[in-house]
């Protein structure tokens, strides 16, 4: 005998499978983008906040300050910045694979100046004290050229930025030639190795370390393979990277056939190999750890980046790195030493007293312990010149002007206002946002989005140009903190412009920034919308602002393919000014 089965309990189960049969499954852009349309945006409430052209017009855009950081933002090592009267105090800028002794294989420099404050070694009678600070090679060429310290001494990777601090009327005083040798070459996946070996030209192969089948790649022949789209590839920011920098040189150097001139930069020759060559850029990134992250969690896209020789025996370590090839290419990174005018004798003396002190076998032998290897590529190229400082600037502007190709590119800047911003923080960020503003190209779109509670819009998505820019300069400057952390309900609305231009727009390139400093406690979640982040076709660039929980962060990254980046009141600015370099 059949049971009567409640009414409720029938009305219940009717109404969830209608639900549910309702629900579609999101697994394309176009599902994606429906579900966005039906599902979400209904449910979103916001508001604008545009700027009138006539307040647009008030702010200047050629009068946007620099921000550089303070030397006393990186780390130092040896010595202190404090000497007594006794002592002879010598601050040497280092590039970071030397005098970070936070990597057990990255220290030799801070380790050789901690060893040589122990000698006790004098000058006039005063002890010398030596400290390494790590800054990166052309960020501290910059900060210097404006300004922001006087170094003693200065070592950066290779012989460009010295030649940039030059062309500046700052002239380097060497002390000496090369510290410590490296090379710079392209890291490649076996698979992507084998197939263009099969194919291209080789050479013989003159040192065991850098592959293991008796012969080896040509940096020509490899650049050659990307350009035919045989592979994917991925570099650090030129204006930052000496190693990013050197890549580019060398691909323009080899599109020429002969040593690069300025000249070369406006024939169709060299622009036509760079079009091709971005055409096979997978992605860009600020450093080249986001490199090695992105190679060691997925090679499939990723077949090929640059990096300096003593890192990569280093790397070759790691299981997941084994299997790599280095391709080695353009001016060596000699590791040079200079002083300045601004030394005095004692200062001078010193300087020189620690660079023989490094020179010595014992301190070279500890050199090539931690992977500093004269290679064949290294003595073959030695004597190699410098270009001058005009041309390296004239090769970062080229890649400025060019990277894009035809392809336009969208960004939407979503940004975190919630109290808890309030004060140093949010002021960072206007900063920041202000003077990244100077690194979009012209024709390429930049919105804005903020949110707290909830999510306001600030400035539509469109073309970059002058008022464009301006309504982004007063938009910045408006901004306050307030309330919750609506972050999902600012990327919806954020996605919704990007993903209804990539339907106008198939072959642009499209960013979604978004800075949080806290956990989302408004508005929806992230496996609510998880789903369309996937689908949307649209690569996120993350920043985690001060002490938050990057688990939520790094998901979303991986679902755009990219990195979460980690910012804070002192750094923001760089961090915001090289993500807009890269992207826009």
């Amino acid at each position: 005998m059949w049971k009567k089965i409640p009414f409720f309990f029938i009305v219940g189960i009717a109404l969830a499978i209608l639900f549910f049969s309702h629900k579609a499954i999101v697994d394309s852009f176009d599902s994606a983008y429906n579900k966005l349309q039906r599902d979400i945006l209904p449910q979103i409430t916001y508001q604008e906040d545009f700027v009138t052209d006539a307040i647009a017009r008030t702010y200047s855009v050629t009068s946007i300050p620099e921000r550089l950081p303070e030397p006393e933002q990186f780390p130092l090592y040896g010595a202190d910045s404090n000497p007594n009267e006794n002592e002879v105090y010598v601050e040497i800028w280092s590039s970071s694979e030397k005098a970070n002794l936070e990597k057990t294989t990255q220290g030799w420099l801070a380790e050789t100046a901690e060893e040589f404050n122990q000698q006790q070694i004098q000058v006039d009678g005063k002890t010398v004290r030596v400290g390494i600070r790590n800054i990166p090679s052309i960020l501290a060429s910059q900060m210097i050229t404006a300004g922001k310290g006087k170094p003693a001494g200065y070592t950066p990777s290779n012989n460009f930025p010295l030649a940039m601090l030059e062309s500046e009327g700052i002239k380097p005083i060497a002390v000496a030639d090369s510290l410590v040798p490296n090379t710079a070459g392209l890291v490649l996946t076996d698979s992507a190795y084998r197939e263009i070996a099969a194919e291209g030209e080789v050479t013989e192969r003159t040192s065991p370390a850098l592959d293991g089948r008796g012969q080896l790649l040509t940096f020509p022949t490899v650049l050659k393979a990307i350009a035919s789209g045989k592979l994917k590839v991925g570099y650090p920011n030129p204006y930052s990277s000496a190693s990013g920098l050197n890549l580019l040189y060398s691909i323009f150097t080899t599109a020429a056939e002969h040593p690069l001139t300025s000249a070369d930069l406006d024939s169709q020759q060299v622009k036509s190999v760079f079009d091709r060559f971005q055409q096979q850029v997978y992605i860009t990134t600020t450093t080249t750890l986001d490199l090695l992250e992105m190679f060691l969690g997925d090679s499939s896209e990723l077949q090929a980046f640059p990096l300096e020789y003593q890192n990569y025996l280093e790397l070759k370590q790691v299981p997941e790195f084994t299997n790599t090839q280095f391709i080695p290419f353009g001016i060596v990174h000699n590791n040079p030493l200079v002083g300045f005018s601004w030394n005095d004798s004692q200062t001078t003396a010193a300087l020189a007293k620690f660079a023989d002190f490094a020179q010595t076998s014992t301190r070279q032998e500890r050199a090539k312990e931690l992977g500093f290897i004269a290679t064949p590529e290294y003595t073959a190229n030695r004597l190699q010149p410098t270009p001058t400082g005009e041309l390296i600037y004239r090769v970062q502007s080229f890649w400025k002007q060019n990277k894009d190709g035809e392809q336009p590119v969208f960004l939407m800047a979503v940004v975190d206002t919630s109290g808890s911003m309030e004060g140093a923080p949010l002021q960072a960020v206007k900063e920041g946002l202000q003077m990244a503003s100077r690194e979009v190209n012209r024709g390429n779109y930049v919105g804005l989005i903020t949110f707290s509670d909830t999510p306001v819009y600030r400035v539509e998505l469109a073309p970059w140009d002058t008022l464009q820019q301006q309504k982004f300069l007063a938009a910045s400057d408006r901004l306050y903190a307030d309330n919750g952390t609506a972050m999902y309900d600012g990327m919806m609305l954020g996605l919704q412009e990007l993903m209804a231009q990539k339907q106008t727009h198939p072959n642009g390139r499209f960013y979604l920034l978004v800075l949080t400093d806290g956990n989302t406690n408004q508005g929806f979640q992230f496996a609510e919308v998880e789903d369309i982040l996937k689908y949307a076709g649209v690569r996120y660039y993350p920043i985690a602002y001060g002490d938050v929980n990057r688990s939520e962060l790094n998901e979303i990254a991986l679902l755009g393919e990219s990195f979460v980046k980690s910012g804070t009141p002192q750094d923001i600015q760089l961090l915001l000014k090289d993500i807009f370099q890269i992207g826009i």
